[in-house]
């Protein structure tokens, strides 16, 4: 010290094979000093309490991303408890979700390690390791942001003084596969009404549900949430649908929509009118569920998607094509938007019907042919050169 003064600083070695940083201990003589270490490790307190040291990281995380009975209440996972009673509520599908990625993909690899020990080039070996597993980047990405939030956490709360995903580099984001929609002759031919028997094996519920998704542009979701009191038949044959709720994919309990937007008063077809008319003869209480074996429980997202996928195979669309094309579920919702965009309705319009935020998300579910976009292109350049007359 500028006084001259010593004063003696010692260290231990901690059971991780590292040495503990030097730590003051107000002696200013080496007997002193001697004297006041022993006394320490009579007291087991020679090596410094450090939270951080003693924590494995699936001592630490034991409980999280795990719910709780109630799908509308987390009541295990400290972190999700905590945002939810600061009023910041978790989602209960992306919380099962996490869950299921933690335990697959995460726990088997850093769970017999003290959570201060992992450092980026760790992280950065485990996502080679999912490379060669087959995860593509975007998933890679995705369960790389689970352990960001864990880690971020026990920073926050003390546990941690560095948080290494900070510092990964990330894998490469995989470009989204194009939407794939049907053709006319192949929506003319799936849901024509003369052939319901053979294409759909005379389940009308199910056509009726894609009907309704390829006019409304409704997420799978949304239409296995409407109940009879959302469809309006009135006086002048006309038929609108309110959307206003949706089936959790994870709880399979109804909630409020994806965006929580409802969107009142919205046409359909009179074929679809005809098929809903149909429907809601069997199930004509104000609180049945229209898509429904009994009118108290919602058709299955898989049911659903089962008997699409036999259809198509009907129509001569094979599951090999039908995988090339990614022609899915969501694929009528695309079939809508495209549909309205090509027949001039406005952007805004058709993005109130999808309810999305932004001009963006309603780009990535508009399917122009490509072919057909160059074909009008020309045609217009066409129509340019005979009104100017040429050279």
């Amino acid at each position: 010290m500028k006084s001259g003064i010593t004063i003696f600083y010692y260290q231990v070695n901690l059971p991780d094979g590292t040495r503990s940083t030097a730590k003051s201990i107000g002696q200013s003589t080496k007997a002193a000093a001697k004297y006041y270490c022993r006394e320490l490790e009579k007291k087991k307190k020679l090596i410094p309490e450090d939270p951080v040291q003693k924590f494995l990281l699936h001592e630490y995380f034991k409980d999280w991303w795990e719910w709780g009975p109630d799908p509308d209440i987390p009541s295990i996972c400290p972190y999700l408890t905590r945002r939810y009673l600061r009023n910041n509520k978790p989602s209960y599908a992306n919380s099962i979700n996490n869950r299921n990625n933690f335990r697959k993909h995460i726990l088997p690899y850093f769970g017999e390690m003290i959570i201060s020990n992992i450092k980026v080039k760790h992280i950065e070996d485990w996502l080679d390791e999912l490379a060669k597993r087959g995860l593509c980047g975007s998933t890679q990405i995705d369960i790389l942001s689970i352990l960001r939030v864990m880690l971020k956490d026990a920073k926050r709360l003390g546990y941690l003084e560095y948080n290494p995903v900070k510092d990964v580099i990330p894998p490469r984001k995989n470009r989204p596969r194009k939407r794939g929609i049907l053709r006319t002759e192949e929506t003319d031919t799936l849901f024509d009404l003369n052939t319901i028997d053979e294409v759909w094996n005379g389940d009308i519920q199910a056509m009726g549900a894609f009907l309704l998704a390829w006019d409304t542009a409704m997420r799978p979701g949304e239409i296995r949430a409407i109940q009879r009191k959302h469809i309006h038949f009135h006086p002048d044959g006309n038929c609108t649908v309110d959307i206003r709720q949706a089936v959790d994919h994870a709880s399979h309990r109804i909630k409020e929509t994806k965006t929580g937007a409802v969107l009142e008063g919205v046409p359909v077809r009179a074929d679809t009118a005809g098929i809903l008319r149909h429907i809601c003869q069997t199930y004509n209480e104000s609180e049945c569920l229209v898509f429904s074996k009994d009118g108290k429980m919602h058709v299955s997202e898989n049911y659903l998607k089962r008997r699409l996928y036999k259809a198509l195979r009907t129509i001569g669309i094979s599951e090999e094509q039908r995988k090339e094309r990614n022609i899915t579920q969501y694929s009528f919702r695309s079939l809508a938007i495209t549909r309205l965009r090509q027949q001039g309705i406005s952007d805004i319009a058709v993005r109130s019907l999808a309810r999305h935020t932004t001009p963006i998300m309603t780009d990535g579910y508009t399917v122009f042919n490509d072919e057909e976009s160059i074909n009008q292109i020309r045609d217009f350049y066409q129509y340019q050169k005979n009104v100017s007359g040429g050279f």
